[in-house]
């Protein structure tokens, strides 16, 4: 059994199977709905969570996980027999969660945590997660996995389409007019991850050309 044990947090898109399968530890983000809070992977699931938006017509807000969650994740670590806790975590420049892990280590100065700033999100974050959980099984130094995973940092590249705009509108980022115009003459946004930012790439006509 590894001595190194590896924590993210649901938004690495990890499904459970194989988040268990590696061992691998994932503090919920949270989802809220008015005054309901879900924790992501526990409550609610991507499929849940776009059926329920569909249904009530409303976005629901994020949350980062509380300095506590990663606390507790990392007492689980340690009391299963880890010697080192490496979490890595969604971009701090989209998200609070770094900040939340990093607060939690510093309530634990006597164990050796160290933090990871992915400056990725979804399976961008998901890839470099299953790269460290590997090399650590396989018995790997702790800077040789930061090494594995700093290469796949560099060579990762992530682009989405969307084929609909109307979560968009729904969220207040483009109005309503605009994107049922958009979805009609087809316009599909196609983004991308620049600096650990999502950002817009380039605008094409129709699902194909994307």
């Amino acid at each position: 059994m590894s001595t190194i044990a590896i924590i993210t947090d649901t938004d690495a898109s990890l499904p459970k199977a194989v988040s268990e399968r590696y061992g691998i530890q994932q503090v919920p983000i949270t989802v809220n709905f008015g005054a309901e809070v879900l924790k992501t992977g526990i409550d609610i699931d991507d499929a849940g969570l776009f059926e329920r938006v569909d249904r009530e017509g409303t976005l629901p807000t994020t949350a980062a996980p509380a300095p506590g969650d990663f606390t507790t994740a990392y007492e689980n670590a340690f009391e299963n027999g880890a010697e080192t806790v490496l979490c890595f975590c969604v971009s701090s420049e989209i998200s609070a969660t770094y900040g939340a892990a990093v607060a939690a280590r510093q309530t634990m100065p006597d164990r050796d945590i160290q933090v990871v700033d992915t400056l990725n999100l979804t399976m961008g974050q998901g890839y470099m997660v299953l790269a460290a959980a590997e090399a650590a099984k396989g018995g790997g130094p702790v800077p040789e996995i930061l090494s594995i995973v700093d290469q796949i940092r560099a060579r990762s590249h992530i682009y989405a389409v969307l084929p609909t705009l109307k979560y968009l509108a729904m969220s207040g980022r483009v109005g309503s007019l605009a994107a049922g115009f958009a979805d009609v003459i087809s316009i599909k946004p196609i983004l991308t991850v620049r600096d650990g930012k999502l950002d817009l790439l380039e605008r094409v006509r129709t699902l194909k050309k994307a």
